[in-house]
């Protein structure tokens, strides 16, 4: 970065993986500025004060000692966020019902860059927006319109039924399904296996007849105006949902597209798309409006099956 002083240039604290917190700083002649260190949680353990407003997690400080994360602000002296997520990034996590936690209270494995959920560096697309994990917008509902939303989250992944985890090979294959990674195997159950959701699944509906699903320009600028963009340039409107295809869609439509630091790739057609994949738009958008986006898309689409045809319309 420059400023007054001319050049500084920051390195970030790679231990554990994915942090990226700013430990040090240097002149352009290569003399150390600043050594800094942090705790679990981001409180500062060491050094003087940063030449920089990028701390804990490369995330930006400011007067006040709080860090903002693009959806929210953080406290490190607490531990937490100061403001509940309005998602609940995965609905089959139980430490993702508790909203001011921050990383699934494990900031040694889990960072959180976006505000809006935990991933490690094993789960590069989710850091980075590319993974459809389920995600659930609360907007403030209690916990049982939650549970009720939830559970129709679930039920559009395995209609009628969940497999019981004792069952591997089948909850393995639900978990992959429940994920948008694959399509569901069949495996051989019997009555003892599966547990009825209670929840019922809507018939696909025709091409001439979609399910209009709306995504919010004033939630979501930056990808309801790239939504916009993309149908303006030729892209489809009307989608058909094919869950089956996200990974290869998503390896296409993103293959030669670099990742770039604090931004998410946007697809349009999004990959649980059959018109996804190659030739998709691809737009820089900040995570937090991204996976807004997508959670908002995924939670109404949820409960829909494969073959569904809908309609994206910005509003």
């Amino acid at each position: 970065m420059r400023d007054a002083a001319g050049l500084t240039y920051l390195h970030a604290d790679r231990v554990p993986a994915g942090r990226g917190s700013t430990a040090l700083t240097t002149n352009a002649s290569g003399t150390t500025l600043d050594d800094h260190g942090y705790y679990a949680y981001g409180k500062d353990r060491r050094g003087s004060e940063l030449h920089t407003t990028q701390r804990f997690t490369g995330q930006q400080g400011d007067a006040t000692g709080l860090l903002y994360y693009g959806a929210r602000y953080y406290d490190p002296q607490l531990g937490q966020f100061i403001s509940p997520d309005t998602l609940v990034p995965d609905a089959g996590n139980l430490f993702d019902y508790n909203r001011y936690m921050y990383a699934r209270g494990n900031p040694m494995k889990y960072n959180d860059p976006s505000g809006h959920g935990a991933c490690d560096g094993v789960a590069e697309q989710l850091c980075q927006g590319e993974a459809e994990v389920p995600m659930l917008e609360t907007n403030g509902m209690g916990g049982n319109e939650i549970e009720a939303q939830t559970q129709g989250m679930r039920g559009g992944s395995l209609p009628q039924a969940q497999v019981n985890p004792s069952n591997n090979g089948g909850f393995l294959n639900w978990v992959k399904n429940f994920l948008g990674f694959g399509e569901e195997e069949p495996s051989q159950t019997n009555s003892s296996d599966v547990v009825s959701s209670g929840v019922s699944t809507p018939a696909p509906s025709v091409k001439g007849n979609p399910v209009e699903v709306e995504v919010s320009k004033t939630k979501y600028p930056q990808s309801a105006q790239h939504i916009l963009d993309a149908q303006n340039e030729g892209q489809p409107q009307d989608l058909k949902i094919n869950r089956s295809g996200a990974a290869g869609n998503r390896k296409e439509s993103l293959d030669g597209i670099p990742t770039l630091h604090g931004m998410d790739r946007d697809e349009y057609p999004p990959a649980m798309f059959e018109e996804g994949g190659e030739g998709a738009s691809v737009r820089y958008v900040t995570p937090s409006d991204n996976r807004g986006a997508g959670a908002c898309i995924g939670a109404q689409c949820r409960i829909l099956p494969d073959g569904t045809w809908v309609k994206i319309v910005v509003k």
